[in-house]
């Protein structure tokens, strides 16, 4: 047996580099300990130890108090990424639990199926933060699971860099903006969005990306101003209370919007005074975008039957802007 070796030093545990994985990409030790049902007291002792140990911070905190690694925890953290999720792939050997990661938006739709399936199979429901719908956290940390064996599935974003995982899509949603139900309009063009105060979310977001592209390509006809919007937030919680009180015009894509319309799971009575319409670019096209079920290939029956179940719901919640 090839010994080890020499010069490891100990407080290098699988734990502690955890800990350093998962606030970064968090970014926040509270968001860390919750995820290892530890307090964020002892997050941050784990990151001293391992400070102390390279001699220099892997962390830092960067503008809004959120945690980002250093220049030299950038060098660190797709090592130890690698060696977490070998460590869960090791853990997971002969497991028959279907681990299923989603965001949080898609909860209302994913929890009822786990709920049908799981007299029939292990199911484990993995929720992701707010802050996995930044394209590049959801690309690096999360999918990365799928490929590396972490997780069984992952509902959100198609992976771009990672071709030999299986993408199924879902359905297509579209950006919809939150007006009083007395405005007489069924849309928003890009022009009168434009012209209002907004409620977004980040610019790492994929529907924020899509919006922003859009308005950069319409006003640049007419020497129109990017918009700044007067508040950001991934919560739409956040954004529909917000606007609710008149601080803005929310928009967000269809499929999050959803549990917030009249009538629906998260809509109090001040929701019945609002509306959700499309917008709509300079050619009457509306702007959309997909979300998708990933897996590595070939997945298992379970989790065949798991997207089988996702299926049957969206097309029952009419998700699907583009119905076949």
């Amino acid at each position: 047996m090839e010994d080890l070796p020499a010069g490891l030093d100990p407080r290098v545990t699988l734990q502690r580099l955890h800990a350093f994985v998962l606030t970064a990409e968090k970014r926040s030790p509270k968001e860390a300990a919750d995820a290892m049902k530890m307090t964020a007291s002892a997050i941050r002792q784990h990151l001293a130890t391992l400070d102390d140990v390279y001699g220099r911070p892997l962390l830092q905190k960067g503008e809004g108090g959120s945690w980002e690694a250093t220049e030299f925890g950038k060098k660190v953290l797709p090592a130890a990424q690698r060696a977490v999720h070998q460590w869960a792939q090791i853990t997971r050997i002969g497991s028959t639990t279907v681990v299923v990661e989603f965001l949080p938006q898609h909860a209302y739709f994913v929890s009822p199926v786990a709920a049908h399936l799981r007299d029939h199979m292990e199911i484990k429901l993995a929720p992701l933060s707010e802050h996995d719908r930044d394209r590049s956290r959801f690309e690096e940390a999360v999918v990365g699971r799928v490929a590396d064996g972490v997780s069984d599935l992952v509902v959100g974003l198609p992976p771009k860099s990672m071709a030999k995982l299986e993408k199924t899509p879902l359905y297509t949603s579209r950006l919809v903006a939150m007006i009083p139900r007395d405005e007489p309009r069924d849309h928003l063009t890009l022009h009168e969005v434009a012209q209002r105060r907004l409620l977004l979310p980040p610019a790492a977001a994929r529907s924020r990306e899509l919006l922003d592209k859009a308005l950069d390509q319409v006003l640049k006809e007419t020497g129109t101003p990017h918009p700044i919007p007067v508040v950001e937030a991934y919560g739409t919680k956040v954004l529909v209370t917000l606007g609710e009180d008149e601080h803005g015009t929310v928009i967000v894509p269809s499929d999050v919007a959803y549990p917030f319309a009249q009538g629906e799971r998260l809509g109090g009575p001040i929701s019945a005074g609002f509306k959700w319409v499309p917008l709509r670019d300079q050619t009457g096209k509306e702007l959309t975008q997909q979300v998708f079920a990933t897996t590595r290939p070939q997945p298992s029956e379970d989790v065949t039957k798991i997207i089988d179940g996702l299926k049957e719901k969206v097309a029952e919640l009419k998700l699907d802007v583009r119905p076949e």
